[in-house]
């Protein structure tokens, strides 16, 4: 009966997993109007390439939770998808003392996000405060001030994420430590992160979730219905042929 079940709602997830990805992945392709291209002889100047109608939604947009003018398909059973991205929102960083970086890691969305909080402040100390921890923070330093907030211990962590304990020992152990994007990820989803603080969280390691790529259109997926265990991850990542978290 428990299978039963279990069976039903990871089909049931995965049509909808496949509306999104229908919905928001835009191909690497660039499409060309053949009713405009010119000719070799021609003094006219190329059109621009034409932009896709899969095109829903920008990364670099704001996100209403309940938007008014949402794109809803006809086989969707009710469920709704923003045309808007993501913004990165505040997070909410924790307190634990950690030792400077020598180097900067720069971080545009962070810069910026700290730059419109105080856009109409005198204070300029809170400014360059922000700052500093804008570009300071490493992947590791943000993993354990989500740890520190969640009151997490580390073992149910790496449990979660199915991330050997000796490997996370060692990202713990290094602060400028860079792990794999597949590592990164489990992280995430195993701090059951919202999508911005997903996107933050990667970013720091180097990464990001591309419109581009129909495997990290997925992860945008489950990040956003809040789909947090990793075998169930698995399970719909492999019903729609790609490849799994950590294999």
């Amino acid at each position: 009966m428990f299978n039963f079940f279990k069976k039903k709602r990871i089909s049931n997830q995965t049509r909808k997993a496949r509306e999104f990805l229908n919905i928001t992945f835009v191909p690497n392709i660039l499409k060309k109007d053949p009713t405009n291209e010119t000719s070799p002889d021609s003094n006219s100047t190329p059109t621009s390439p034409i932009s896709t109608d899969n095109v829903r939604y920008s990364l670099k947009d704001d996100i209403s939770t309940t938007p008014s003018n949402c794109h809803e398909p006809s086989s969707s059973g009710g469920i709704k998808f923003s045309k808007k991205g993501p913004d990165l929102l505040d997070p909410l960083y924790g307190k634990r003392d950690i030792p400077k970086p020598n180097g900067d890691n720069y971080n545009f969305s962070t810069v910026s996000r700290a730059m419109r909080s105080f856009k109409h402040t005198n204070d300029l100390s809170k400014l360059s405060k922000e700052l500093d921890e804008a570009t300071d923070k490493t992947f590791v330093d943000t993993l354990i001030t989500h740890i520190d907030q969640r009151k997490l211990r580390d073992s149910d962590l790496y449990k979660a994420a199915q991330i050997d304990r000796r490997l996370f020992s060692k990202i713990m152990s290094d602060r400028h430590y860079k792990p794999s994007k597949d590592t990164a990820l489990a992280i995430a989803l195993s701090l059951k992160l919202s999508i911005n603080e997903s996107l933050d969280l990667l970013s720091r390691a180097g990464y990001t979730l591309s419109h581009s790529s129909k495997r990290d259109v997925l992860m945008e997926y489950f990040f956003r219905e809040k789909i947090f265990k990793l075998d169930d991850v698995n399970m719909i990542l492999y019903n729609l042929g790609e490849k799994i978290i950590g294999r």
